[in-house]
């Protein structure tokens, strides 16, 4: 699959996915789901960049793999930081982060496997 597409179809399920969730855990308020799609434009197409740096860089599994949890972290994090400082501190947007970004990790794989 050509490198660009697998990029923009990784991007539109991420999002897919998450806002999903997020209604899924009864959000509904349009500004959550524009940060949400914001953000991924921003994590998810810088997180694929480097994932493929990396990989063109033939490091080991166990390398690339320590990576990629690395900068999911990240990620969770980057996106829990903008939910508080657009909607408040709050303990609900760390949980939402994790929990939006977790499964969208989980199904993300998964499908990528099915359709690659």
């Amino acid at each position: 699959m050509n490198y660009f597409i697998s990029l923009i179809l990784a991007l539109f399920l991420t999002i897919i996915i998450e806002c999903f969730v997020a209604l899924i855990l009864r959000y509904r308020k349009k500004e959550i789901f524009q940060i949400i799609v914001l953000v991924n434009v921003l994590t998810n197409l810088t997180l694929n960049y480097l994932l493929l740096i990396f990989r063109l860089n033939n490091l080991s599994i166990f390398l690339y793999s320590i990576i990629v949890i690395f900068l999911e972290i990240l990620i969770i994090f980057i996106e829990w930081k903008i939910f508080v400082y657009v909607f408040g501190k709050n303990k609900e947007w760390f949980f939402l982060s994790i929990a939006i970004n977790t499964t969208s990790y989980v199904l993300g794989g998964i499908i990528f496997i099915l359709i690659t």
